[in-house]
């Protein structure tokens, strides 16, 4: 593990983290990656690399370690591989440590798992050694204008983990723009006077799992409410269900319970006409006319913290129809990034909490 470091990075904000490696020449490799603090079991940092026999396309150059004079192929019995467990590692020649791994979005990689010096910062560098990563040459399924996927949640293997950062904050910017957005680790991750609204602060449930759990109490829709069974949202004795909070998944997903009061409530409010198997998001209403058209509000309650989402955070629209940007989850509560948009979320590990405030991300 690493000492930890302070670092700022600008990260893109579907939300992908510019992650630059310095290798043993002159010039740099820079890739964008998504950041993701959740997966359904550990998983390796990982980036495409050449000589790729199936790669995915990407908007940067692939990673060739080759031309690396700091790069390593890790062998089987390092821990980090062992890390990796049974079924996501066999040795190849050489004893390598070969990696294989499926995601929950059926996305899989598979390559050599090494270690690389990674050099971060956007303003003030630093550079650190022996970063493990797994280094792709055969993947498939979608990277979503991505180059690879960086982990930030707390298995040994993410990338926190690895430099021993306790805490971390991020801002991200609405998909639909150009800016990019901040990701901040170390002391320097918190929330500065720039905010919108106030400062609110849950707590970081704490379980044995890699997931960042929120003690979500509640649901309201307009000026509602809603009648949704505390055991919606809570960790059963079995260690499944309850609230995580994601910057890996796009839309929120609430248990079937939950979803179904969310949609009645919309569908009340809205009195449009809804459409039918018109697309991947479950609840669309067509518009006769581009006009504006009203709303209900949406807040997340916390213990101890509101979380009232601006409109562009949980509607998507056009001139012709608006879409809630949620889907029912079959086990598992998560705020996705989409929800996340246009808040300062601070992750403080350590002390096992959980902040946000308003604030436009954009203009950090």
């Amino acid at each position: 593990m690493q000492k930890s470091r302070c670092v700022r990075l600008p990260v893109r904000s579907c939300p992908v983290l510019r992650r630059r490696v310095r290798n043993g020449s002159r010039h740099r490799h820079a890739a964008p990656a998504f950041l993701s603090n959740f997966r359904h079991r550990q998983w390796p940092n990982r980036t495409q690399c050449a000589p790729c026999r199936r790669c995915l396309t990407q908007p940067a150059p692939l990673f060739d370690p080759s031309k690396s004079s700091t790069f390593s192929a890790l062998p089987c019995s390092n821990e980090l591989c062992q890390d990796l467990g049974n079924t996501s590692y066999y040795c190849g020649t050489k004893n390598q440590c070969i990696y294989h791994y499926t995601y929950g979005d059926a996305t899989s990689s598979r390559g050599v798992f090494g270690s690389e010096t990674f050099t971060f910062g956007s303003t003030n560098k630093v550079r650190i050694p022996h970063v493990g990563f797994g280094c792709g040459t055969i993947n498939a399924g979608s990277l979503n204008n991505g180059s690879g996927i960086v982990g930030f949640d707390l298995n040994p293997l993410s990338l926190i983990s690895q430099l021993g950062i306790t805490k971390f904050a991020y801002c991200l910017t609405y998909f639909t723009g150009t800016k990019r957005s901040s990701l901040l680790l170390g002391s320097l991750a918190d929330i500065y006077s720039h905010t919108l609204g106030p400062v609110q602060t849950t707590t970081l449930v704490r379980y044995p799992s890699e997931y960042y759990y929120v003690p979500l109490t509640g649901i309201t829709v307009g000026k509602k409410r809603l009648n949704i069974p505390k055991s919606a949202f809570v960790v059963d004795k079995n260690l499944n269900g309850g609230v995580i909070v994601d910057s890996g998944t796009s839309l929120t997903q609430l248990v079937d319970v939950a979803y179904k009061k969310v949609k009645k409530a919309f569908i009340s409010y809205m009195k449009l006409p809804v459409l039918t198997n018109f697309s991947d998001i479950d609840l669309c209403f067509s518009k006769s006319s581009p006009a504006h058209v009203e709303v209900p509000n949406f807040v997340f309650h916390f213990e101890g913290a509101d979380m009232d989402l601006p409109r562009q955070n949980y509607i998507f629209e056009d001139d012709h129809m608006m879409c809630l940007a949620m889907s029912p989850s079959t086990g598992l509560n998560i705020i996705g990034n989409i929800q996340q948009h246009n808040f300062q979320i601070v992750y403080d590990v350590e002390n096992n909490k959980f902040s946000f405030a308003p604030v436009q991300c954009d203009q950090l």
